[in-house]
């Protein structure tokens, strides 16, 4: 069924300086796809000024997104592993910041689907074998654990 599954999954790093540029490197990739417009990028910043997606997870994460119905041409994610921290405002306390070491931008047509996605990122990033793993794993290694674990469907 269309628009029920996240099949387009990328994996990039990248060094942005604030945590703009990192939402900016993660919609640009789901851009140049074809999963998004090219106002996909301001849909996420937008949602994220008013609800900030940083969290405290064995791995800080944060996970950009936009509404469901913008801008969304196919579902797909773009995982980026940051080089150094950038600071996103918290999801559970949105006054203070949080360093992350990766953005997990979503791109979901669907509601449901989009939820499910956001539990299974949360799961994924509370993993203790993940953690440990992720940091150092080459790209195509790490997007390889990542579609393993991170299971859409489930």
């Amino acid at each position: 069924m269309k628009g029920r599954r996240v099949d387009n999954i990328y994996v990039i790093e990248g060094n942005p300086v604030s945590w703009k540029e990192a939402i900016q490197m993660t919609a640009d990739e789901l851009y140049k796809n074809g999963c998004v417009e090219a106002d996909f990028y301001q849909n996420c910043i937008k949602r994220e000024q008013m609800y900030p997606t940083g969290l405290a997870t064995l791995v800080p994460v944060a996970i950009p997104h936009a509404e469901s119905c913008c801008s969304i041409h196919k579902n797909g994610i773009c995982l980026l592993r940051l080089a150094t921290p950038v600071s996103f405002h918290r999801m559970d306390n949105t006054q203070e910041e949080l360093p992350v070491d990766f953005v997990l931008n979503l791109a979901v047509m669907d509601g449901a689907v989009q939820l499910r996605a956001l539990q299974n990122t949360i799961n994924l990033f509370q993993d203790k074998e993940f953690q440990s793993d992720i940091r150092k794993l080459k790209l195509q290694q790490l997007k390889k654990v990542f579609v393993d674990k991170w299971k859409p469907e489930s």
